[in-house]
């Protein structure tokens, strides 16, 4: 299973995702709605990395996802 995930880049970046999330929950956690949170933080998060990497104009480019 471990050669199945880490053949494929979009396992990869998923099982990251899922292990940083998991760093995060404590016996308290609700997981369902922190996770939600959690990866629409993450793709924020990502958004504007991608928005500097490429020298983009920040307000422009996030309308244009909103679409």
């Amino acid at each position: 299973m471990d050669k199945a995930i880490y053949s494929s880049m979009n396992f990869r970046s998923k099982l990251q995702l899922i292990q940083d999330f998991i760093k995060t929950v404590t016996p308290q956690t609700e997981v369902d709605v922190e996770w939600k949170k959690f990866v629409e933080e993450q793709q924020k998060s990502d958004l504007l990395k991608i928005i500097r990497e490429e020298n983009l104009k920040i307000e422009e480019t996030l309308k244009f996802m909103e679409k």
